[in-house]
Protein backbone atom coordinates (compact mmCIF):
# COMPACT_ATOMS: atom_id res chain seq x y z
CA UNK A 1 0.00 0.00 0.00
CA UNK A 2 1.14 3.00 -1.04
CA UNK A 3 0.48 6.95 -1.16
CA UNK A 4 -1.61 8.40 -4.13
CA UNK A 5 -2.83 11.57 -2.74
CA UNK A 6 -2.61 13.46 -0.26
CA UNK A 7 -6.25 15.97 0.52
CA UNK A 8 -5.93 19.35 2.98
CA UNK A 9 -9.29 20.44 4.27
CA UNK A 10 -9.08 23.67 5.98
CA UNK A 11 -12.47 24.34 8.13
CA UNK A 12 -13.42 27.10 10.45
CA UNK A 13 -15.91 25.79 12.77
CA UNK A 14 -17.94 28.99 14.74
CA UNK A 15 -18.70 28.22 18.55
CA UNK A 16 -22.01 28.43 20.07
CA UNK A 17 -21.00 31.49 21.95
CA UNK A 18 -17.72 33.33 22.24
CA UNK A 19 -15.05 31.39 24.60
CA UNK A 20 -13.82 34.39 26.82
CA UNK A 21 -10.20 32.57 27.99
CA UNK A 22 -8.20 35.32 29.79
CA UNK A 23 -6.96 38.61 29.94
CA UNK A 24 -3.94 36.95 27.86
CA UNK A 25 -5.72 35.18 25.29
CA UNK A 26 -8.89 37.17 25.20
CA UNK A 27 -11.89 35.57 23.33
CA UNK A 28 -12.39 32.31 20.57
CA UNK A 29 -15.05 32.92 18.79
CA UNK A 30 -14.20 30.01 16.21
CA UNK A 31 -11.75 27.45 15.41
CA UNK A 32 -9.76 26.64 12.65
CA UNK A 33 -8.88 23.13 12.74
CA UNK A 34 -6.88 21.08 9.57
CA UNK A 35 -8.17 17.75 8.02
CA UNK A 36 -5.86 16.04 6.38
CA UNK A 37 -6.69 12.94 3.56
CA UNK A 38 -4.09 10.15 2.80
CA UNK A 39 -5.30 8.44 -0.43
CA UNK A 40 -3.77 4.99 -1.26
CA UNK A 41 -3.65 2.65 -4.40
CA UNK A 42 -5.91 0.58 -2.56
CA UNK A 43 -8.59 2.50 -1.80
CA UNK A 44 -7.95 3.15 1.79
CA UNK A 45 -8.32 6.62 3.10
CA UNK A 46 -6.50 7.67 6.00
CA UNK A 47 -7.87 11.07 8.55
CA UNK A 48 -5.48 13.17 10.28
CA UNK A 49 -6.76 16.15 12.12
CA UNK A 50 -4.77 19.27 13.83
CA UNK A 51 -6.20 22.53 15.21
CA UNK A 52 -3.57 25.10 15.01
CA UNK A 53 -3.68 28.25 17.12
CA UNK A 54 -1.30 31.15 17.31
CA UNK A 55 -1.07 31.90 21.07
CA UNK A 56 -1.14 28.21 21.64
CA UNK A 57 0.75 26.18 19.40
CA UNK A 58 3.09 28.99 17.62
CA UNK A 59 1.02 27.92 14.10
CA UNK A 60 -1.57 29.51 12.48
CA UNK A 61 -4.18 27.29 9.84
CA UNK A 62 -2.42 29.09 7.18
CA UNK A 63 0.98 28.75 7.99
CA UNK A 64 0.49 25.02 8.90
CA UNK A 65 -1.14 24.47 5.52
CA UNK A 66 2.10 25.78 3.91
CA UNK A 67 4.06 23.40 5.85
CA UNK A 68 1.52 20.42 4.66
CA UNK A 69 0.84 21.37 1.01
CA UNK A 70 4.12 22.63 -0.30
CA UNK A 71 7.05 20.79 2.51
CA UNK A 72 5.49 17.34 3.57
CA UNK A 73 2.32 16.47 1.33
CA UNK A 74 4.84 15.89 -1.75
CA UNK A 75 7.85 13.65 0.15
CA UNK A 76 4.67 11.06 0.70
CA UNK A 77 3.80 10.39 -3.05
CA UNK A 78 4.34 6.81 -3.09
CA UNK A 79 5.66 6.08 0.61
CA UNK A 80 4.19 3.30 2.74
CA UNK A 81 2.02 5.02 5.38
CA UNK A 82 2.17 1.67 8.13
CA UNK A 83 5.83 1.81 8.47
CA UNK A 84 5.41 4.85 10.79
CA UNK A 85 8.81 5.37 11.91
CA UNK A 86 10.09 6.13 8.21
CA UNK A 87 7.06 8.35 8.50
CA UNK A 88 8.36 10.55 11.65
CA UNK A 89 12.07 10.26 9.88
CA UNK A 90 10.56 11.92 6.49
CA UNK A 91 8.88 14.58 8.55
CA UNK A 92 11.92 15.49 10.37
CA UNK A 93 14.20 15.50 7.27
CA UNK A 94 11.97 17.77 5.55
CA UNK A 95 11.45 20.14 8.66
CA UNK A 96 12.74 20.96 12.13
CA UNK A 97 9.77 21.97 14.75
CA UNK A 98 5.91 22.29 13.20
CA UNK A 99 4.96 19.91 15.42
CA UNK A 100 0.92 20.66 15.11
CA UNK A 101 0.99 20.20 11.26
CA UNK A 102 3.41 17.29 11.44
CA UNK A 103 0.91 15.22 13.85
CA UNK A 104 -2.10 15.61 11.07
CA UNK A 105 0.21 13.29 8.71
CA UNK A 106 1.00 11.33 12.17
CA UNK A 107 -2.26 10.45 12.81
CA UNK A 108 -3.55 9.70 8.74
CA UNK A 109 -0.69 7.44 8.75
CA UNK A 110 -1.53 5.40 12.08
CA UNK A 111 -5.37 5.49 10.98
CA UNK A 112 -4.16 3.87 6.98
CA UNK A 113 -2.14 1.35 9.39
CA UNK A 114 -4.96 0.06 11.51
CA UNK A 115 -7.76 0.20 8.46
CA UNK A 116 -4.85 -1.97 6.75
CA UNK A 117 -5.06 -4.55 9.68
CA UNK A 118 -8.68 -3.87 10.36
CA UNK A 119 -7.58 -3.18 13.69
CA UNK A 120 -8.14 0.10 15.90
CA UNK A 121 -5.13 2.17 16.58
CA UNK A 122 -5.32 1.36 20.10
CA UNK A 123 -3.65 -2.02 19.52
CA UNK A 124 -1.10 -0.58 17.51
CA UNK A 125 0.25 0.79 20.39
CA UNK A 126 -0.34 -1.15 23.15
CA UNK A 127 -3.67 -1.92 23.55
CA UNK A 128 -6.47 -0.21 25.31
CA UNK A 129 -6.47 0.44 29.31
CA UNK A 130 -10.27 1.31 29.75
CA UNK A 131 -13.28 1.49 27.59
CA UNK A 132 -13.98 5.01 28.66
CA UNK A 133 -12.51 8.37 30.66
CA UNK A 134 -13.95 10.95 32.36
CA UNK A 135 -14.75 14.22 30.54
CA UNK A 136 -14.48 17.97 31.99
CA UNK A 137 -16.25 20.87 31.07
CA UNK A 138 -14.67 23.82 29.99
CA UNK A 139 -16.37 27.14 31.39
CA UNK A 140 -15.27 29.98 29.94
CA UNK A 141 -14.95 33.61 32.03
CA UNK A 142 -18.36 35.09 32.61
CA UNK A 143 -20.57 35.87 36.28
CA UNK A 144 -20.62 33.57 39.16
CA UNK A 145 -24.68 33.13 38.29
CA UNK A 146 -23.59 32.02 34.50
CA UNK A 147 -21.20 30.12 35.16
CA UNK A 148 -23.36 27.92 37.83
CA UNK A 149 -26.26 27.64 35.35
CA UNK A 150 -23.88 26.44 32.68
CA UNK A 151 -21.95 23.98 34.73
CA UNK A 152 -25.23 22.78 35.99
CA UNK A 153 -25.92 21.86 32.14
CA UNK A 154 -22.90 19.99 31.86
CA UNK A 155 -23.06 17.47 35.09
CA UNK A 156 -26.67 16.52 33.72
CA UNK A 157 -25.48 15.93 30.28
CA UNK A 158 -22.71 13.54 32.08
CA UNK A 159 -19.56 15.39 32.64
CA UNK A 160 -17.94 14.63 35.48
CA UNK A 161 -15.68 17.94 36.54
CA UNK A 162 -14.87 21.14 35.31
CA UNK A 163 -12.11 23.71 34.06
CA UNK A 164 -12.73 27.00 34.73
CA UNK A 165 -11.00 29.38 33.16
CA UNK A 166 -9.89 32.44 34.74
CA UNK A 167 -6.86 34.90 34.51
CA UNK A 168 -9.02 37.92 33.64
CA UNK A 169 -8.62 41.12 33.83
CA UNK A 170 -11.07 40.78 37.04
CA UNK A 171 -9.59 38.40 39.77
CA UNK A 172 -11.75 38.53 42.08
CA UNK A 173 -15.06 38.13 39.80
CA UNK A 174 -12.54 34.43 39.09
CA UNK A 175 -12.98 34.15 42.98
CA UNK A 176 -16.00 34.88 43.00
CA UNK A 177 -16.72 31.96 40.20
CA UNK A 178 -14.71 29.54 41.03
CA UNK A 179 -16.20 29.69 45.29
CA UNK A 180 -19.99 29.64 43.10
CA UNK A 181 -19.11 26.31 41.44
CA UNK A 182 -17.31 24.96 44.51
CA UNK A 183 -20.37 25.66 46.82
CA UNK A 184 -23.21 24.63 44.50
CA UNK A 185 -21.21 21.27 43.74
CA UNK A 186 -19.28 20.45 46.22
CA UNK A 187 -16.07 17.66 46.02
CA UNK A 188 -18.49 15.37 44.03
CA UNK A 189 -17.74 17.08 41.04
CA UNK A 190 -14.10 18.13 40.65
CA UNK A 191 -12.97 21.88 39.41
CA UNK A 192 -9.88 22.80 38.06
CA UNK A 193 -8.45 26.82 37.02
CA UNK A 194 -6.37 27.85 33.93
CA UNK A 195 -5.37 31.33 33.70
CA UNK A 196 -3.95 31.03 30.42
CA UNK A 197 -1.17 33.16 31.73
CA UNK A 198 -3.26 36.11 32.32
CA UNK A 199 -1.89 37.12 35.76
CA UNK A 200 1.56 38.47 37.48
CA UNK A 201 2.65 36.57 40.07
CA UNK A 202 0.77 38.61 43.26
CA UNK A 203 -2.76 38.41 41.12
CA UNK A 204 -2.10 34.75 41.13
CA UNK A 205 -0.86 34.48 44.89
CA UNK A 206 -4.41 36.29 46.05
CA UNK A 207 -6.35 34.27 43.43
CA UNK A 208 -5.24 30.35 44.84
CA UNK A 209 -5.43 32.06 48.83
CA UNK A 210 -8.87 33.16 47.60
CA UNK A 211 -10.37 29.50 46.18
CA UNK A 212 -8.24 27.37 48.68
CA UNK A 213 -11.20 25.86 50.66
CA UNK A 214 -12.20 24.33 46.78
CA UNK A 215 -9.88 21.78 46.39
CA UNK A 216 -8.89 22.50 43.34
CA UNK A 217 -7.75 19.76 41.54
CA UNK A 218 -4.55 22.27 40.08
CA UNK A 219 -4.15 25.48 38.69
CA UNK A 220 -3.25 25.84 35.42
CA UNK A 221 -0.43 28.43 33.75
CA UNK A 222 -1.56 31.07 36.18
CA UNK A 223 1.49 33.45 35.23
CA UNK A 224 3.64 33.95 32.18
CA UNK A 225 5.27 30.99 30.87
CA UNK A 226 9.07 33.19 29.78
Amino acid sequence: MVITKVVLHELKVPLKHPYILSREYGVMADTTPLVVEFHTDTGLVGYGECDPWPLFTGDSAASASVVILEHLAPAFIGKDPTNIHETHRLMNAIIRGNNIPKSAMDVAAYDLFGKSLGVPVHKLLGGKLRDEIPSFWSVGGSTPAETVAELKQAKERGFKGAMIKVGTADYRNDIARTLAAYDTFGDDFPLVADANQGWDVETAVSYARGVERCNLLYLEQPVQSW
